[in-house]
């Protein structure tokens, strides 16, 4: 692991932490407004019930800020459980729309992003900062033309992916503190 300077200024600390929200929750906002109306309520679409999740997530991070030390140890284990999983949903709409050749290389994402995930924890924060952003560029923008999941859904996990990995970034001293703790 690498040992980073974490001793911040009171200040610098709240800027940092008031920035990470704002990416949390303007990521998540512009994200929903990208799920049309229709797919809120279907949950038999594995794209469509990731809205309900994604909201889900959100206080319970707002939850674990509140337990100090050991709730930003488990919100990072959280965010690594989130990133290896999200290839599951393409996965999951690959078998149903018949995604045929493609669930090889969706396998394949899936077992890149879990031991992204698995790094992200055991190394710097920085590591699953990048997995997050990573699967937003690289993974999610793939799929955009996906004839097995929706459009709008790479989009929207795209903006996800991108305001997780700025929260994340944005929390780095704040995970390793608790770490060390």
């Amino acid at each position: 692991m690498i040992t980073p300077s974490i001793e911040r200024p009171a200040s610098r600390s709240s800027t940092l932490d008031a920035l990470a929200l704002v990416a949390l929750f303007s990521s998540v906002a512009g994200a929903c407004w990208m799920v049309p109306m229709s797919a809120w309520g279907d949950l038999v679409d594995p794209a469509a019930r990731q809205g309900p999740l994604i909201l889900l997530l959100v206080p319970v991070l707002l939850v674990l800020r509140l337990r100090g030390s050991a709730g930003a140890l488990w919100e990072r284990r959280i965010l690594c459980v989130v990133l290896a999983s999200m290839p599951l949903v393409y996965i999951e709409s690959g078998v149903i729309h018949a995604a045929g050749k493609w669930l090889a290389l969706e396998a394949l994402g899936l077992l890149i992003f879990a031991v992204w995930a698995w790094l992200g924890y055991h190394r710097d924060p920085w590591v699953l900062a990048l997995g997050l952003a990573a699967h937003g560029i690289a993974w999610d923008s793939w799929h955009h033309a996906s004839h097995y999941i929706a459009s709008w859904y790479a989009i929207a996990c795209l903006i996800i992916d991108i305001g997780l990995a700025a929260y994340v970034a944005l929390q780095r001293d704040r995970y390793l503190r608790a770490y060390l703790a």
